[in-house]
């Protein structure tokens, strides 16, 4: 039996939130990239740590729902 880690939208919201982006559980999709997006912009060890988080949910171990795939692709290209 294969055990797979799935990625859903609060877990990607619990991770960044663990590097320290201010964002709150509810906010929507949009919002998290909104301040993703400002965040990261502040300091280039913001930038260093929303890399590594996406590199470990880049993971062949890991299969991320849609929605936080499309997230993801976008933190990457920033």
């Amino acid at each position: 039996m294969m055990i797979v880690d799935l990625v859903d939208e609060t877990d990607l919201k619990e991770g960044l939130i663990g590097i320290g982006v201010p964002i709150q559980l509810d906010d929507s999709l949009e919002q998290v990239k909104e301040a993703v997006v400002a965040w990261q912009a502040h300091s280039q060890a913001h930038a260093i740590e929303l890399k590594k988080i996406c590199t470990e949910l880049n993971s062949p171990t890991v299969t991320l729902l849609p929605e936080v795939t499309e997230l993801v692709m976008a933190f990457m290209s920033l």
